[in-house]
């Protein structure tokens, strides 16, 4: 049998059957059968459905400690309500202290765990044509599997409620996107021209995602849900298009930056995650997060003539959807 709860009281777990056992007695099997019992209030009939299982427990097992009692009236008769029920008990009643009452220690306001790992991107970046960049394209980083730090901060307050809590968190990427084609253009009158397209663009940013999550009850493994926002704030960034048109031995070409991003770029985010138990302090933490920039991560800008002579009154791109996913592996304390 698995031990769900260990203490005073032990609470077991055998397939989908749960059992009590208290000091030296017998195991007491906790069953979810219901009965419904006819009271009286005011003289008017009322229908009062009695959870045998609450009633061993609240009866027989658990009568020397009030404080179970609250937590009795609206529990179900599965893992996650049972054991936060033996948890108070046996701060309650401590183990080799049959006689003793002791008080209940207050749950803390405020509860702050602390993680940090690694995560890998994998991203999707959008060029839409324009007059003097006519790429049409879908481009992934050349380097996808790379990993990059990443760190996290989860706030709870367990006195409202531990299934719910306020996450955020700051990683750091580096993206290179490339895309090149070659073509044969027939401009007519036997006219045929070679043309060369090379466009490649670095970025280094920082991620920092505010979410709400929610932490599902009833598995000792804790899995969560997150959703949100997440904010791109770019370091540094480089780009550049090139065009090269030969026609027999005469070579046209030309090359300029063509990229300028937000200075705040906000996405749309969702999460879905793990936090396993290693010890009473540390766990372990897989996340898998996904984000969507609201609009785009390019803005429209004037190129700098001064470092780029042919871009001459070009601008720089108006839009460039952003799309990314990320899988992060780490420790959490607490």
């Amino acid at each position: 049998m698995q031990v769900l709860a260990d203490g005073h009281a032990v609470l077991y777990k055998n397939s989908h059957q749960y059992y009590v056992q208290k000091g030296s007695e017998s195991l007491k099997e906790l069953v979810s059968v219901s009965q419904d019992t006819t009271v009286y209030r005011s003289g008017r009939p009322y229908i009062a459905r009695n959870r045998l299982f609450a009633n061993l427990l609240n009866d027989q097992v658990m009568a020397d400690c009030p404080a179970v009692q609250p937590l009795l009236q609206k529990a179900l008769l599965r893992d996650g309500d049972l054991m936060a029920i033996f948890e108070v008990y046996n701060h309650c009643r401590p183990a080799n202290t049959p006689t003793r009452l002791i008080a209940v220690t207050a749950k803390p306001r405020t509860s702050v765990s602390m993680g940090i790992g690694l995560s890998w991107h994998r991203s999707t970046l959008s060029i839409l044509p324009t007059n003097w960049v006519p790429v049409n394209a879908i481009l992934h980083p050349t380097r996808s599997f790379i990993p990059y730090p990443t760190c996290w901060l989860v706030l709870t307050s367990p006195r409202i409620s531990e299934r719910f809590s306020f996450q955020t968190g700051l990683s750091f990427l580096h993206e290179a996107f490339r895309f090149s084609s070659t073509e044969e253009i027939d401009e007519g009158a036997d006219r045929r021209v070679l043309q060369r397209q090379d466009l490649w663009l670095q970025m280094s940013s920082l991620r920092i995602p505010v979410q709400v999550r929610y932490n599902v009850p009833g598995f000792q493994a804790r899995p969560y849900l997150a959703v949100g926002s997440s904010l791109l704030l770019p370091l540094r960034y480089e780009s550049s298009y090139s065009i090269e048109r030969q026609q027999n031995r005469l070579v046209n070409s030309f090359r300029y930056p063509f990229f300028v991003p937000h200075q705040l770029a906000i996405s749309v985010t969702g999460a879905l995650g793990l936090k396993i138990p290693l010890n009473q302090n540390f766990s372990g933490v897989v996340e898998g997060r996904y984000e969507m920039a609201l609009a785009g991560i390019a803005q429209f800008d004037n190129i700098d003539a001064t470092k780029a002579p042919h871009a001459a009154g070009l601008t720089s791109l108006a839009e460039a959807p952003y799309q990314a996913f990320q899988f992060s592996l780490g420790l959490q304390f607490r």
